[in-house]
């Protein structure tokens, strides 16, 4: 809060409440927090004391002992420094992201990284993700991984990345999950996969009652898509209809 309130004083009222958040900084207990908190304070000072803010801000992240944390505030810390610095910080992120043992965190945390890069790196650290994303046995938690990780995708790549997160929600056994998945693709999709997606979506709610098939709807209109037309809709309902008890 202090941080945030240095930039409302000039002078040395200025300096006075720079050292009371620099001091209380200093004592956060989270270590994340610690982090982003002295990096963000690092901004009001120059030379020397910047340069000590940094280096206690990197020291909190590196202590930092869960992975996927680390490896968004490290890569988060990076943005603050230049050259060889910049680089070792975002090798201990990925390194990090790498340790981390639940697929899809590893595959959010991985694409998250991939944005502090470029070119080749860019590319070998997302194809890592999708890797990630590829190898999660939960389908419902599968599909919603890739619809997330295709927007760091283009052209053929990000097509290809959202075929596999329509054929992991297709396959969804279960009637609520199977739509939801479905719907929140929807967005992503071009108009006659989403017009598919949409049909399967309300086929499955209609299966659960009207109330379920609104919901979709809902979801449907709120995405904004140019291709959803009210007569596309209105044939498609028409189609799930069949469904209903």
């Amino acid at each position: 809060m202090l941080v945030k309130l240095v930039a409302q004083f000039v002078g040395e009222r200025r300096q006075i409440v720079l050292g009371r958040a620099r001091e209380a900084a200093s004592n956060i207990t989270r270590s994340d927090v610690r982090a982003r908190t002295l990096a963000e304070l690092a901004a009001y000072f120059d030379g020397e004391q910047r340069r000590d803010l940094l280096s206690q801000a990197r020291e909190a992240a590196s202590n930092i002992t869960k992975s996927e944390v680390r490896a968004r505030t490290l890569a988060e810390l990076a943005a603050h420094f230049d050259g060889e610095q910049r680089r070792d910080l975002l090798g201990q992120a990925l390194d990090a992201a790498n340790h981390i043992s639940y697929p899809a965190a590893r595959a959010r945390a991985l694409a998250e990284l991939a944005a502090h890069l470029d070119g080749e790196e860019r590319r070998a650290v997302l194809d890592r993700a999708l890797d990630s994303a590829t190898n999660i046995t939960k389908l419902p938690v599968r599909a919603r991984t890739l619809t997330e990780l295709a927007a760091h995708f283009d052209g053929e790549q990000r097509r290809d990345v959202l075929d596999q997160a329509l054929d992991a929600a297709t396959h969804i056994g279960q009637p609520d999950g199977h739509a939801r998945a479905l719907t929140e693709l929807v967005p992503h999709l071009d108009a006659e996969r989403g017009a598919v997606a949409v049909g399967e979506a309300l086929a499955a709610m209609a299966v659960l009652g009207r109330p379920s098939v609104v919901e979709v709807l809902n979801t449907v209109l709120l995405a904004g898509r140019d291709w959803i037309s009210p007569g596309r809709l209105a044939r498609l309902l028409s189609d799930a209809q069949r469904w209903w008890p």
